[in-house]
């Protein structure tokens, strides 16, 4: 893909900050296949949670200790 020339430094500075640093969303596993593989029975079992479905749904690539930080600060 060509790199777009614009005539100006700031419709440039605005594209790029715009594109580049904007944060994606983040993709969240479903629901299904985080109780399937166990992954919210590990952290349910963690937390010292008995209803795992009490937590929310994970992020795609988040580890299980960033999760567990993630629901303890939600929790708190």
């Amino acid at each position: 893909m060509q790199k777009p020339k614009f005539r100006t430094a700031d419709k440039s500075a605005w594209v790029f900050v715009t594109t580049q640093l904007n944060k994606r969303p983040v993709k969240a596993m479903s629901r299904r296949a985080a109780l399937r593989c166990g992954y919210l029975a590990g952290a349910a079992n963690r937390l010292g949670i008995e209803d795992q479905r009490a937590l929310p749904t994970p992020h795609m690539d988040e580890t299980m200790s960033a999760f567990i930080k993630r629901v303890k600060s939600a929790q708190a």
